[in-house]
């Protein structure tokens, strides 16, 4: 049985000790099991040599002499690599040590194997996103990838579809995403493995965080499916309307990176000229608060009241038992711990009206304080 990681590389020297450590681990958990390191470097400028006696296992280094992209660099690599199961990994990206050995384990007469992951500090998976109902074509062709990266999934080699390896997307971004459609398009299986193996790392260079070029990928790969009629009937109308959905989405990510810039832009102007940010607490006799929602304009709200006389006491979120955090974190009907008000980084009116019918004390909107 033997596995070929591919990782492509774009001016990644600085990850390459993380990765190699990470493979030997896993090397040495997986008893039996032959592994190779491809390493794809797509970016000419920076060239990568590595001592390969010093690791237990197989290291194939390729420098590009052109940049192929994120989709090129995986083909290539792909055809670099000689394992029967192929292991996308991202640069960046982390694995636990027993992932090779749980994930083979796991996948049996599959086509690849899914694992659970965690994604900007919190599981993946929740109550509203249910691993086991997500990872399904009908869910891949009316709402969005559910697979964070693919470095979640070990693939079978002879189940990757011919026609992902030669059509090579222009745009960055969407790549794992067609592979993941056209092999439920080819009525391949997958296998769910209820372990977090995974975790998907946010660095500010993803090409996910890039919402143009993501969604002329989106488009593009779209596009190619509907013009090679890879579905059809009912399946076919739900991508014709996938794009539709993705935007959506990117929209609202948008608005939520929007009002956290606002905030930051606030937070900077009250440092520069000693503006008493505090007045609005000390005048309503706030001392103990919690913050709705722990995400990235929640997790500001906390840093900025850190050394102040105000506490943060906890977080409020739907999805609280997913979220990784070292300050409680409670879903909205769980709350035991008395505060002085919420303030609602959550800017949805119905959740606020919510909020205050189950509170005991003020709840304000951050953009009420802030404004």
């Amino acid at each position: 049985m033997t596995v070929s990681i591919i990782v492509p590389l774009f001016y990644g020297k600085k990850y390459l000790d993380v990765i190699l450590n990470q493979v030997e681990q896993c090397v040495q958990n997986a008893k039996g099991i032959k592994v190779e390191l491809v390493l794809y470097n797509d970016s000419p400028a920076e060239k990568i040599s590595i001592c390969e006696t010093v690791y237990s296992y197989k290291i194939r280094v390729f420098n590009s002499a052109v940049n192929h992209g994120i989709h090129g660099a995986r083909v290539h690599g792909l055809e670099k690599a000689e394992g029967e199961y192929i292991l996308f990994l991202d640069q960046d990206d982390k694995i636990v040590p027993a992932y090779l050995e749980k994930q083979l384990n796991c996948i049996g007469h599959a086509d690849a194997v899914v694992c659970r992951a965690i994604h900007n500090n919190r599981f993946h998976y929740t109550n509203t996103h249910v691993f086991e109902n997500v990872i399904s074509k009908e869910f891949m062709l009316k709402k969005w990838c559910p697979i964070v990266s693919p470095g979640q999934v070990l693939i079978k080699r002879n189940s990757i579809p011919s026609f992902w390896k030669n059509n090579i997307l222009e745009n960055n971004g969407a790549d794992d995403y067609f592979l993941w459609l056209l092999m439920a398009g080819e009525g391949k299986s997958f296998a769910l493995n209820q372990e977090v193996l995974f975790e998907h790392v946010i660095t500010g260079m993803n090409t996910s965080g890039d919402t143009n070029k993501m969604m002329d990928s989106e488009e593009e790969m779209i596009q190619l499916l509907l013009e090679n009629h890879i579905f059809h009937g009912e399946e076919e109308t739900w991508l014709s309307e996938l794009l539709g959905s993705l935007r959506r989405i990117h929209i609202k990510e948008l608005d939520q990176y929007k009002r956290t810039f606002a905030f930051l832009q606030y937070w900077n102007k009250c440092k520069a000229h000693n503006i008493p940010f505090l007045n609005f607490f000390q005048e309503n006799h706030i001392r103990r608060v919690a913050i709705y929602g722990a995400g990235d304009l929640g997790r500001n709200v906390e840093l900025l009241l850190y050394n102040t006389d105000i506490e943060v006491v906890c977080f409020i979120d739907q999805n609280a038992d997913y979220i990784l955090s070292e300050r409680p974190v409670y879903r909205k009907d769980k709350i035991n711990i008395k505060v002085d008000a919420i303030l609602m980084s959550v800017k949805d009116e119905n959740v606020t009206e919510e909020m205050k019918a189950l509170s005991e004390c003020p709840v304000y909107q951050i953009d009420e304080i802030w404004n």
